[in-house]
């Protein structure tokens, strides 16, 4: 081979190694197992701010005498920064190079549908109709304000199936839930359990005025309530004899209703499709019972255990079946 040829070769392999030399020299640098992501340390003081923020005024809330008004909305939000603060420091909300969009989540609108048809959207514009016609109508208006504010989500619902459950469901059990007194005697009695647990501010202690302490139901139930009547603003003080607290006392187990009809429905369908899970959640909403213990304040047991139930069994079943598929290739799979 002449000289003149041997040049031009390792001219030629220099020019086809270059690009694969420069696309593996980034990697080179990067320490194995530790990929990179961008932002890193940005996410890192946000999240640092956000715990510390977030702690100290769940602190000053909790370390203060007295009641603040609508505190427990207040001390669940600064926990929830504190939270999603700490997970950003940590870690796991870091967003990597292969982190899916924002546009491209359920709730953003799919491919083809106008911006109306997000669920941010529906959501944004019912809370602000829930919001402004609770202000302009009062208590007496409240109803057709939730339908209002439930249509909302209706365009949004129509192409995914478990939102609309959702919708149907919250538009049975929400819109009449405060248009008729507590239920003696239970609803009266637990409801004064939690109104006891904002005016003592203990939220570890049950007491009962006719019966000191209160050891006979969980305290799941007394916690929601009393969340949820400080949320609204009840007078908990002894003969404030507030207006209307049969929202704040009934909506919890309202909400752990429609959580478990959802979750049946999520259930249903990953084993039987889509339309045998609707019709599931439909069914179970509207049997007479669960109805029933929907809208009653006191019935702490029956939509919580069968939200958890299901939920349960959404993970349970999937790994038995993962489990009876490996047991069944390993009997068919010949001997050597």
């Amino acid at each position: 081979m002449s000289k003149g040829s041997r040049k031009s070769g390792a001219r030629s392999a220099k020019k086809v190694r270059s690009p694969a030399a420069e696309e593996t020299a980034p990697e080179a640098t990067t320490p194995p197992g530790e990929p990179k992501v961008p932002g890193r340390k940005r996410q890192t003081a946000v999240g640092a701010a956000m715990l510390a923020v977030g702690s100290f005024t769940a602190f000053i809330l909790m370390a203060r005498p007295g009641h603040v008004a609508h505190g427990p909305l207040w001390g669940l939000a600064a926990v929830l920064v504190a939270v999603a603060g700490l997970l950003e420091l940590i870690g796991p909300l870091w967003r990597g190079a292969g982190a899916v969009p924002f546009a491209s989540t359920t709730v953003w609108r799919k491919e083809g549908e106008p911006i109306v048809m997000s669920p941010l959207i529906g959501g944004a514009v019912g809370l602000v109709v829930l919001v402004s016609g609770a202000a302009m109508f009062g208590y007496g208006g409240l109803p057709w304000t939730i339908v209002v504010a439930l249509l909302c989500l209706v365009p949004a619902a129509f192409r995914r199936p478990g939102l609309l459950v959702a919708v149907i469901v919250c538009l049975l059990y929400l819109p009449l839930l405060g248009v008729y007194g507590l239920w003696d005697p239970w609803e009266t009695h637990y409801g004064e359990v939690a109104r006891e647990m904002l005016a003592r501010d203990d939220w570890i202690s049950l007491w009962w005025a006719q019966e000191n302490w209160f050891w006979s139901k969980p305290i799941l139930i007394f916690w929601t309530e009393a969340f949820t009547m400080g949320s609204f603003g009840v007078d908990p003080s002894p003969d404030a004899n507030p207006l209307h607290p049969e929202w704040a006392i009934r909506l919890p187990v309202v909400t752990f209703s429609v959580a478990a009809v959802v979750t049946v429905y999520f259930t249903v369908r990953r084993f039987f499709g889509t339309r045998a899970g609707v019709l599931s959640a439909l069914v179970l909403s509207t049997t007479p019972y669960f109805f029933s213990s929907s809208q009653c304040g006191a019935m702490v047991g029956e939509p919580q255990v069968l939200g958890s139930a299901s939920f349960s069994s959404d993970i349970f079943f999937p790994g038995l079946r993962s489990i009876m598929s490996q047991i069944a290739s390993a009997e068919t799979r010949p001997s050597s």
